[in-house]
């Protein structure tokens, strides 16, 4: 919160505090060995389900306040001798009033609100038998707008990528 103002819409909020679009926040990510240093195994394409939870975009977009809906349908565990393989359908929207985004070209600078922004996309999950431990890889082929999208991209449909590990 911002001292002076009382606001926690400003950029005095500390890092920790905010809530972000993409994922979970810096002490969530801080946890996890796979993602919290540069050169870490998933470092560019880790996923860390928190915030928002929208897949499709990068997780350094927070905003001061969102409400989220996050749909994941699954299908039957395949089974792969010790393996078991599921795949998996998602979507997630979140209402982010106040989200901006800002395009500099030459002299010209374009401000854009994002009131509602969500994604689309496949996914498949790994696991070992009784193994809590999953690998999961989801293809948000959908974002509703590029300049939030992981993987910079300059269309609504493309190949992005993000990987997680649960259970460990």
């Amino acid at each position: 919160m911002d001292p002076e103002t009382g606001d926690w819409e400003t950029e005095a909020v500390p890092l920790e505090r905010r809530a972000f679009l993409g994922g979970a926040g810096a002490l969530e990510t801080l946890r996890n060995p796979f993602l919290r240093s540069l050169g870490a195994p998933l470092d560019e394409v880790g996923y860390i389900p928190g915030g928002a939870g929208l897949r499709g975009v990068d997780p350094g977009w927070s905003n001061g306040g969102f409400v989220a809906l996050n749909l994941d349908l699954a299908s039957r565990e395949v089974g792969l001798g010790l393996l078991g393989l599921r795949a998996r359908v998602f979507t997630d929207w979140a209402y982010t009033p106040g989200l901006e985004t800002r395009e500099v070209d030459l002299d010209l600078v374009e401000i854009q609100e994002h009131t509602v922004v969500g994604d689309a996309g496949v996914g498949l999950e790994l696991g070992w038998g009784p193994s809590p431990i999953r690998l999961r890889v989801d293809l948000p082929l959908f974002v509703t707008d590029p300049a939030l999208a992981v993987m910079d991209r300059e269309e609504n449909l493309g190949f992005r990528a993000r990987v997680w590990v649960s259970g460990y």
